[in-house]
Parts: structure tokens; sequence; C-alpha cells
């Protein structure tokens, strides 16, 4: 009977030692699954900068700028992840193109990120949500909102330089002009046209340095004064329908004078918004009328045209202005 109470016992207490052997393994499996899935999203971040890093050397060659490595104070965060368990490193991009990526402890510290001054950011949007006809997607920008303040900000802490070329300076500066238009139609959109935003165009809201300003500002008292280039006011994008269609490429320092050219030429070929021509009758875009001083005055309009694009009017006679359609250039 004894013997029969003992192993009872026995078989009670190997069981009770079972179960919360079971319960512990439970418990670690659930903190393993735990520390994995930190794991992956870790290193999906780490990939996304190493990639943006990629991203922005590879574009120093094609667009023309100048990108310093991480070493020289440039790009990317440096992480430190040290595992709970083994991390496969076949997970890991290969980083040694990369700079240095040191990857040592679970817990991130992820330095603040200091990228080269360059417009791939902005490009990725346009290229994104832009079509070749300028036509805004206004409703997929607006999901990408926090990409398109990220360039900005990284505008507000790259003040232009006077040791910069005057395309690199221009180029800034049109791309601020558009990014900071279509930032403004996003913070008040759904609506139907920028007028519906009061005075849009001198809301102080655009970030330069230590300075702030309007639309107005840029376009009238840093671009048209300090570039004198006529053919800008077919780059800088209003949003309306009757503006000069938005690019769906970034200018760069490289790209700016055929980017320049080929908007004036699209643009004075739209018989809807830019020219209409009935015969030796012209008419031509408000862009010409409010604008007119930087294409020599009203009565050198046409000759400005011939002059700078592949028309000829030379035996054309200006007739008039075509009303323009402020509608929202979503469409």
């Amino acid at each position: 009977m004894n013997r029969i109470i003992g192993v009872t016992i026995l078989a009670i207490t190997i069981g009770s030692c079972a179960a919360e052997t079971t319960g512990n393994e439970n418990k670690l499996s659930e903190k393993i699954e735990s520390v994995e899935i930190k794991q992956e999203i870790i290193i999906e971040d780490l990939e996304n900068k190493i990639q943006d890093t990629v991203e922005i050397k590879l574009a120093a060659e094609e667009e023309g700028v100048v990108v310093s490595s991480v070493n020289k104070n440039v790009d990317s965060s440096i992480y430190s992840v040290k595992p709970f368990m083994p991390i496969d490193s076949s997970m890991l991009l290969d980083v040694e193109s990369v700079d240095s990526v040191v990857v040592s402890s679970l817990e991130v510290a992820q330095e603040p990120m200091v990228i080269t001054f360059n417009h791939l950011k902005f490009n990725e949007l346009l290229q994104k949500h832009v079509s070749e006809n300028g036509v805004v997607n206004y409703d997929s920008f607006k999901k990408e909102t926090h990409k398109l303040d990220e360039y900005l900000k990284m505008l507000a802490s790259t003040t232009p330089k006077s040791t910069w070329s005057r395309n690199k300076q221009l180029a800034y500066y049109i791309n601020l002009y558009n990014a900071s238009t279509v930032s403004l139609i996003l913070k008040n959109y759904p609506l139907k046209s920028i007028l519906d935003i009061t005075k849009a165009w001198d809301i102080s809201f655009i970030k330069v340095g230590e300075n702030t300003f309007s639309l107005n500002d840029v376009e009238n008292k840093i671009i048209r004064p300090t570039f004198k280039e006529p053919r800008i006011h077919f780059a800088v994008n209003c949003a309306a329908l009757s503006c000069p269609k938005l690019s769906n490429k970034a200018f760069s320092e490289k790209n700016i004078n055929t980017l320049l050219q080929e908007n004036t030429e699209r643009f004075l070929k739209n018989t809807e918004i830019g020219l209409k021509q009935n015969g030796n009758a012209v008419e031509l875009s408000q862009i010409f009328e409010w604008y007119a001083v930087d294409f020599g005055g009203k009565e050198n309009l046409l000759k400005w045209i011939t002059a700078n694009s592949k028309l000829d009017l030379s035996k054309a006679s200006f007739k008039s202005f075509i009303a323009y359609n402020w509608e929202l250039n979503n469409k």
C-alpha cells in the first residue's frame, strides 16, 4: 500500500514538474517570438536606412549632387543591435559598400540623421504622384505628406550658398516653390482651387535657414530679381489648370536648363492655356500679361517667344490674353 502511495506521489510530482516545465517553455517561446518580431522591425528599419544611403550615393553621379561619406558626417544613422539570440546575417544587406553600420544590440540607439542636400526625395514623390502631363494625384500624395515634409525640412536646413553655381541655386528655389505649393494644397485638401485658401501666396510658412517666406517672397523677391530668367514662369507651379504643368521631375544643377526649355516648349504648344493662334492673330496666357516686364514688355512678347522657342511668330500679331482657369490641377 505504501509502495502504491509512494508511486502515486512521485507521479503527481513529476506531472507537476512537467507542467511547470511546459509553462516555462511556453513563456520562453513567447519571449523568443517577441524578440524575433523586434529584430524584424529593427532590421527592416536598418535596411531602409541603408537603401536611402545607397540611393543618395548613386544619385550623386546621375543628378550632379555632392554626397560625402558617413564618416564625414553625412547620412545614415548608426545602429547598435545586441540580440538576445543570434541574428541570421543573411537577413542583413551587404553593408560593406555603405560605409559603417554597426550592429550590436537590440536596444536601438539612433543618432539624428544628417542627409546631404539633394532633391531625390522630391523627385521620387513627383514621379509617383504627378503624371507626365502634369496632373497631380493629391489623394495619393496626401498619404505621403510626411515624406514631403521631410524634404522641405532638408531644404530649410540647407541655406543656398554663394559658392553654389547659379544653376544649383535656381534649382533649389524652383523646387522649394513647387514643393511648398503642393504642401500648402495638401494641408488644405480637399479643395477645388488654390483660391479657396485665403491669400495663399502671402502666407509665410516656407523655412529657409532662420528666415520664413511666402510663395510671393520666393518668386518675386528671390527668384525673379536674382536670376532674371523668364522661363521660370513655366517651371514654378501655382496648382491651377491654366498654370504651366508641374514637372514630374525635380530640378537639379545638371538638368535645369533642359527642363526649363522643355517646360517652355510644352506650355507654348498647349493651345488651351498657353498660346492660341488663328491665322496671324495670337492669344497668350495671362502669365505674359502679369509678368510682361520679364519678357521685354508687352510689345515684345511675340519676339521673345520667337527667340526662345521653336515657334516663329515674326509675322503674327498679338490679339488678347486667354482667361485663366484657377481650378485645381488634379485632372
